[in-house]
């Protein structure tokens, strides 16, 4: 799983996945366990393709929400991985497997 890898490479850093619907735990669950964790700064990083509604406004307004409801903690959302240049010869590769 990608979290477990992130975790074994940051781990001083406290790493929670979340869903935005259909599936728990949810990101008002995740916010939370980050909170209880002791996190004073949580980035929320969007595992999406693209910057479409559910980065723009979605998880924009947890932000938010989060922010007041946790005055103590900063919360920062990131841009998703589909504007990083290396998910190109992700691309590729994934195409070449199948030549």
């Amino acid at each position: 799983m990608l979290a477990d890898e992130v975790r074994e490479r940051l781990p001083t850093e406290i790493v929670e996945i979340a869903f935005l619907e259909l599936a728990e735990p949810t990101i008002p669950q995740a916010a939370l366990r980050c909170v209880e964790c002791g996190a004073e700064r949580v980035r929320m990083f969007p595992y999406f393709l693209s910057a479409g509604v559910h980065v723009s406004e979605d998880l924009e307004q947890h932000r938010q929400d989060f922010a007041r409801e946790y005055p103590g903690v900063e919360f920062l959302l990131c841009r998703p991985i589909g504007q990083h240049p290396a998910i190109v010869n992700i691309v590729i590769e994934r195409l070449a497997e199948v030549d």
